[in-house]
Formats: C-alpha cells, sequence, structure tokens
C-alpha cells in the first residue's frame, strides 16, 4: 500500500546524501506514535514506511516546517503539512534525532529553493502572455483561454504553497500576484474581465449604437457588435441579423479594432449570401460616407 501527500509533483534535484532511519526494538515496543518503522529521504520527498504500507511526503506538501519534540527517552518528529495536517514519527532515538532533524529539514529547503528556481522562467513567461491578452484592454476569446491554461496548466500545483514569494525574486513575485487567480479561476476569472470589458465598450460607443441604425441597437445587438468570439452566432429571421452586422462593422472601425477599407462579412445562408454579403459589406460605409469597402468572403462549412 502507497499513500501520497504530494499530488504528483516532482522535479528532478537529486540530494549528494540520501539516507535512511530505522526505529529501534525497544521504541517500536514503548515509544509513542509509532506509527511508522523506518524514514528514508529520496529526491523529492520523504518515505515512511510500516511493513509493507508506505507513506510518501513530497516536499512541496511539507508547509510550516519539520519539527523535532523532545521525550523523555525517544523523540518525535513532526510534519506540518499543507493541507493544515501533521504526520508524527516517534521513536527516534536521541543521540540521532537533531541531526536528522537538520539533514531533514536541509534537504526540504533545497528541494524548495531549486524547484521554485527553475520555476521562474515559466511564471514569467506565463505572466507576459496573460499582461498582454488578460489585461482589460481587449476581449478574451476562450480559444485562446485554453491555450494559455493548456500552456500553463504545470504552473497550478506549484504555486499554491503559502508561503512561495518567499522563495521567489520580488519580480516574479509581482508576476505571480497577476496570474495566480487567471491560473486558480481559469474561465471564470476570464469571464469577468471580459463582461466588465463589453459593458465599458457599450457605454463609450453608446451614441454611435444609438444612431448607426434607423432606430438604437438593442442590448443584445450591442453585446453581438462587442464580443469577439471566433464565432458569434445570430439566428432566425427578424431578429436584426444585417443590422447587428452593419453595427461590428462600424464599432470594429471606431474602436480601431480593423481597417475601414476591408471587411469580414459572413454569408447568411447558400441561396441567398451574395445578396447580403454585399449588402451588410457597403450598408456602414453607405451610412458613413466612407469608401466602400473591400470584401472578405467566408462561407461557413
Amino acid at each position: 500500500m502507497h499513500e501520497d501527500t504530494g499530488k504528483g509533483l516532482f522535479l528532478n534535484t537529486s540530494l549528494k546524501t540520501p539516507f535512511s532511519y530505522r526505529i529501534g526494538r525497544l521504541a517500536v515496543l514503548f515509544a509513542s506514535h509509532v506509527n511508522h518503522e523506518s524514514l528514508s529521504l529520496e529526491d523529492d520527498g520523504i518515505l515512511l514506511q510500516t511493513g509493507e504500507t508506505i507513506l510518501r511526503i513530497a516536499h512541496l506538501a511539507i508547509g510550516s516546517g519539520i519539527v523535532l519534540k523532545s521525550g523523555s527517552f525517544w523523540d518525535v518528529l513532526v510534519f506540518h503539512l499543507e493541507n493544515n495536517k501533521t504526520v508524527r514519527m516517534g521513536g527516534i532515538g536521541k543521540k540521532r534525532s537533531k541531526r536528522l532533524h537538520a539533514e531533514l529539514q536541509q534537504a526540504n529547503r533545497h528541494y524548495l529553493s531549486d524547484f521554485y528556481q527553475h520555476l521562474v522562467p515559466e511564471i514569467q513567461n506565463a505572466y507576459q502572455q496573460a499582461h498582454s491578452w488578460f489585461s482589460g484592454e481587449r476581449y478574451v476569446r476562450r480559444i485562446s483561454v485554453r491555450q494559455w491554461l493548456k500552456t500553463h496548466r504545470n504552473l497550478v500545483k506549484g504555486i499554491q504553497r503559502k508561503d512561495v514569494q518567499r522563495f521567489l525574486p520580488a519580480d516574479t513575485v509581482q508576476a505571480l500576484h497577476f496570474i495566480r487567480p487567471l491560473l486558480n479561476h481559469g474561465y471564470d476569472a476570464i469571464e469577468h474581465l471580459n463582461e466588465t470589458y463589453v459593458e465599458r465598450q457599450i457605454e463609450t460607443f453608446k451614441p454611435f449604437f444609438d444612431g448607426v441604425e434607423s432606430n438604437p441597437l438593442t442590448a443584445n445587438q450591442r453585446r453581438a457588435c462587442v464580443i469577439d468570439e471566433q464565432h458569434n452566432l445570430v439566428l432566425a429571421a427578424g431578429t436584426g441579423k444585417t443590422s447587428t452586422m452593419t453595427g461590428r462593422a462600424g464599432y470594429l472601425i471606431n474602436a480601431g479594432l480593423a481597417n475601414s477599407d476591408v471587411s469580414l462579412c459572413p454569408q447568411s445562408g447558400r441561396g441567398n449570401g451574395t445578396a447580403n454579403t454585399s449588402q451588410t459589406s457597403h450598408r456602414y460605409a453607405d451610412r458613413k460616407n466612407l469608401s466602400q469597402p473591400r470584401q472578405a468572403y467566408h462561407r461557413p462549412s
């Protein structure tokens, strides 16, 4: 039986002096907290074993540290974990306990330091992308969010420690503060940013949406103009598809998100697609006295 408290996190930082310790026979019979018979130190954590039962404590799972509690005849090692649980190993001989405690603490600090030094470039890379994409100054498409989360998913578990910032340079700590909510909350965090952006853009371009057509665009039409997903869908006859596409073309131009001499207009059907495309691509230009846009056609598959 093998129990793992490390959630699969691993960094290959080889120890120069791995070691093991086994509880003495008298300690097994008389000491307190003898839940484990032996201890061994490995590259990524500590193994506590009793018979065939193994408890693996990853270095990243150790929270506030390893404490040595003194007893009358034997001492107890106490591992305080990140999940607020504790693991005790009693029966440690007094002649060996202080040195064993120091070696375990040193190994833990060494591993954490190396682990986060290896993580610094990835945190900075994730921050640079996130700062460009998720700053709130543009609409973020779900496909971009999915790509970013997939690229940096290995960061999620590594940045959960409460004391992570003491292992990182100051500029990396600032980068971590920015990306941590995005990594932890994923799409929910981006949805909040997008909603704030959409509401701000609708308010900023209210005069435009009020006057781009003979009747002001509806609230749903305005949202469709601003939302910039890879595929925006407007269905059903009489719902204002042409007005919405006209409004969107004008919004993109006025917001500086597209050039006025190029428009990308979808075909709304196989039978009358050409007529609808032509109507939409020229309608905004006609209303605003712009030069006729060059058309770029897109036929849904």
